[in-house]
């Protein structure tokens, strides 16, 4: 058979088993979304049709080879005589060969269902060295113990075959669809299926390598089963030419389903509920986004300039120059572009306006949800509540994104992570040189500057030292609850500071109410039981956090530097149980992972509650007033936090508040959320596929209700048109960079 025939029989194959994946996909998948069936199984069937189509095509280029490489070295004469049927050839080696097939299916089977089990029990221990460990030891006892059962299986199944053999003839069944399906499709389903279907696309790379390994074993099925229905040999007399028409044809079609994305709206609800379709919808986009800009003109990637990387759905559209950013159809006009928040208070006596102390306290993953300072009936943070009557307390502040790579930056400098232009790092998307960070300002006013981490944050977030002299870190064995080393490396870099006769602004970053929920083990703190561990875990982690402010706010006391030190207590991002269906953060932006705690004590300044809606991006401005900093040098997006502290009522109230994040963890799905809190109204977009959320603050506060589910809705248009007028940067495209 030439090449171009065999290219061209495996490409067809491949469609038409892309073509019924895809159809029965969306066929499920429409279900609820007041989607026509066929509209859902032929846009499914094909985006799916498509890919399988290409894939056919290396396929078909493999198979060739390998046909060639069969004839060349015998290996078709080999494979013949350990499948003989015809009682010709020597029947041991025929059952051995089945017999150590069947044991190796079997043997595997057993091992990934432990795997599995096994991954389930692991996820419940906190000590995550311990956990890597213990996985890695599980996967080599793993390889071993199916060599074992491979081993004591084989003899018990060579009895078994040797009986068939006897009764029936192997391989048994007779059938070579059968014998396909009992031996390769069926095993490969059964190892693959199970996770592809409750991980879906989050398994990343290891999704597409058992989609492909499944795509082969449907073809080879396929073609087989048309063998065995006597087609296939009918088939054979037809002219290469005559396979190329009907893939061609059957191309157009998919391609036409595939087409049908970028002109339907429930395309994009179709694609972010099905199984399948993410997978190729993805892939399509990528192969067709010519530009490079993270969008793609077809296949519902919105991109109105294929060739123009400044033009895009993610892109910025300036208003009245008569050019399509955004790709929505029409020019901004000049309303459409952010009003100008008034950035400072500006109203200070130089009494007020000095050189201070200042200790910036940031707790990886605290929402203000679980601590009692906020209502929860836990009592998690007794010291910060005590702490706070003689403090501003910001009942509403939200971090600007809720992954630490992005939240961090934007919290030193005072941008929202959507005007900051972003890199390549070597773990995470991190800020091009020339981010001006207030530690990089204050150390220029001469202040002694230093931060205390853990070993992981000195390594992978770089973006949030930016700027500090002195960095000190905890050891690498104690990451995630790290608290004693940070109130040490802490109090040291105060010590440093006044030996050089400074000021200092020392950074403590706790890591003890982090993932994975171990800051409380071996530590003095209620045990908080609950049947969620890790929610007890959590909680125990905040209370430990809690008690290791004490030491250092007594250490400031002892030392009589209590009243000349600013202190600013937050935290990067909150933290998910289930609320979103999600768990951990760097998910979204909905309100359990940017509700934040955010505490400010001033000497000198009477305490506050205040419940206007602030964001982390509002510190930098506070202390650049405060300190008397220039403020040529930082061009912050927030607004001093002296404003609705001391003059309210010229604080809007609709003043925005956004967030931005991606997929930054490579197990997960490829996403993109941006959104603006403005009065009452919280707005989210869903920048790769489409979707929009819109959530009535006031009558909804955890975010449940969808009004944009039922219909539209007024505010939806100015919220949009605010949160495209953010964005200034290049941080579409800094998800690819990670």
């Amino acid at each position: 058979m030439s090449g171009f025939r065999r290219i061209a029989q495996t490409a067809l194959l491949a469609l038409l088993v892309g073509l019924i994946v895809g159809a029965l996909d969306g066929l499920v998948s429409a279900r609820g979304l007041g989607v026509s069936a066929f509209q859902g199984a032929w846009a499914a069937a094909g985006a799916a049709g498509l890919v399988a189509a290409v894939f056919g095509v290396l396929l078909g280029v493999a198979q060739w080879g390998l046909v060639r490489g069969a004839a060349r070295f015998g290996w078709q004469r080999r494979w013949s005589s350990l499948t003989d049927r015809d009682r010709s050839g020597d029947r041991n080696q025929v059952v051995a060969f089945h017999s150590a097939v069947g044991a190796t299916i079997v043997a595997t089977l057993l091992v990934v269902a432990a795997f599995q089990v096994w991954l389930s029990a692991a996820s419940r221990i906190q000590i995550e060295s311990l956990r890597t460990v213990l996985l890695v030891g599980f996967v080599g006892f793993a390889v071993c113990a199916a060599v074992l059962v491979r081993a004591m299986l084989r003899p018990l199944l060579s009895r078994a075959f040797g009986f068939l053999d006897r009764r029936f003839g192997l391989p048994f069944p007779s059938l070579r669809s059968a014998q396909w399906f009992l031996y390769a499709f069926g095993p490969a389903c059964l190892l693959l299926l199970p996770p592809f279907w409750l991980y879906g696309t989050s398994l990343g790379v290891l999704g597409l390598a058992s989609g492909a390994v499944l795509l082969v074993v449907a073809v080879a099925l396929l073609e087989r089963v048309l063998s065995d229905l006597r087609g296939w040999s009918a088939l054979a007399k037809v002219p290469t030419w005559g396979w190329w028409l009907p893939l061609g044809g059957a191309l157009l079609l998919a391609l036409a389903g595939g087409f049908h994305l970028d002109r339907w709206d429930k395309g994009i609800a179709l694609t972010a509920n099905a199984k399948v379709l993410p997978f190729a919808v993805r892939t399509l986009q990528a192969s067709t986004d010519l530009d490079r800009d993270g969008s793609s003109s077809l296949f519902g990637g919105g991109d109105c300039a294929p060739l123009d990387a400044t033009r895009s759905p993610a892109a910025r559209d300036l208003p009245a120059n008569s050019i399509d950013e955004d790709c929505n159809g029409e020019d901004a006009t000049e309303q459409e572009d952010l009003s100008v928040l008034r950035t400072y208070y500006g109203k200070l006596t130089r009494q007020q306006q000095r050189p201070y102390n200042v200790l910036w306290v940031v707790v990886d993953a605290l929402r203000a949800k679980s601590m009692s300072l906020y209502g929860y009936e836990r009592e998690t943070t007794p010291f910060l509540s005590n702490l706070a009557k003689d403090a501003w307390v910001f009942d509403k502040a939200y971090s600007q994104s809720s992954n630490t790579c992005l939240s961090g930056p934007s919290m030193f400098s005072g941008r929202n992570p959507g005007s900051i232009d972003w890199r390549q790092g070597q773990n995470y998307p991190e800020p091009k040189e020339g981010l001006v960070t207030i530690a990089q300002v204050v150390s220029e006013a001469g202040y002694n500057t230093s931060i205390a981490v853990n070993h992981r944050v000195r390594w992978r977030l770089p973006g949030f030292l930016s700027g500090h002299e002195t960095i000190r870190i905890a050891p690498k064995s104690e990451s995630w609850h790290s608290g004693e080393y940070t109130v040490l490396n802490t109090i040291k870099g105060i010590a440093a500071a006044r030996s050089e006769n400074k000021p200092f602004f020392a950074t403590a970053h706790f890591d003890d109410v982090h993932q994975p929920y171990v800051g409380g083990n071996g530590r003095a703190v209620p045990k908080f039981g609950d049947k969620d561990k890790a929610v007890a875990g959590y909680d125990r982690g905040i209370a430990v956090f809690d008690n290791m402010l004490r030491i250092l706010v007594v250490h400031l006391r002892n030392e009589e530097l209590w009243e000349d030190t600013i202190l600013v207590v937050t935290s990067d991002h909150g933290e998910e149980f289930g609320e979103h269906g999600e768990r951990f953060h760097s998910t979204s932006c909905h309100v359990e992972l940017v509700h934040v705690p955010l505490i400010v004590r001033v000497p000198g300044f009477p305490s506050a509650r205040v419940s206007h809606p602030v964001g982390l991006v509002d510190i930098v401005p506070t202390l650049q007033e405060l300190l008397n900093l220039p403020q040529r040098s930082m061009h912050p997006d927030g607004q001093s936090l002296l404003l609705p502290v001391l003059s309210a009522n010229e604080v809007r109230d609709d003043r925005p508040v956004f967030c931005s994040i991606f997929q930054v963890f490579s197990n997960r799905d490829d996403f993109f959320v941006r959104s603006v809190r403005s009065g009452r109204y919280a707005f989210m977009h869903h920048m790769l596929s489409g979707k929009k959320e819109l959530f009535d603050l006031e009558e909804d506060p955890e975010e449940q209700h969808d009004l944009l589910a039922e219909d539209d809705h007024d505010a939806e248009a100015s919220l949009e048109a605010m949160l495209k007028a953010s964005l200034k940067s290049n941080i579409f495209r800094a998800r690819t960079l990670n």
